[in-house]
């Protein structure tokens, strides 16, 4: 592990960007390495989570949840169907948008999954505080939601 920096100056927006993409970067090989052995992408499990928060999703509103590109979407979900992880209905408001939501398999492959990367990722982030969790969050959050979206970026 990268000895600890501490800057003399303010870092600059790309210093604090840079540090923050290695640290993410970091994470995702580790949640990586764990679903590959699994069977399963990181676009997979991130697209079977995204489903779980809300019950049922269209899959526009997954790519701008996930900030991943429509066809990006449209591809994970096809082998998440393939492998009965995700079901596709048409909505019934509108029946020109399709709806995706967990199979009983997904729900019980996305609970045993959680539990094992619940786990990696408190032992990458175990340097911090519960404080400095939050914190971290909170100012992720912010950021996040100042950026603009992929619809109106477009």
């Amino acid at each position: 592990m990268a000895s600890k920096r501490v800057p003399k100056s303010i870092p600059s927006h790309f210093d604090i960007y840079n540090s923050v993409r290695q640290a993410a970067g970091q994470m995702d090989l580790l949640f990586h390495e764990f679903l590959t052995e699994q069977g399963l992408t990181l676009s997979q499990y991130l697209v079977l989570d995204a489903i779980s928060k809300e019950e049922v999703l269209t899959p526009m509103q997954i790519s701008q949840e996930l900030c991943v590109s429509p066809a990006s979407i449209t591809y994970t979900c096809q082998s998440l169907i393939k492998s009965k992880l995700i079901i596709k209905k048409v909505d019934k408001a509108d029946r020109r948008s399709m709806n995706v939501k967990l199979t009983a398999g997904g729900k019980k492959l996305l609970s045993s999954l959680s539990q094992s990367l619940s786990k990696i990722s408190k032992e990458f982030m175990e340097i911090l505080t519960e404080r400095e969790m939050r914190q971290l969050y909170t100012k992720a959050e912010r950021l996040k939601d100042h950026l603009p979206t992929t619809e109106s970026a477009s």
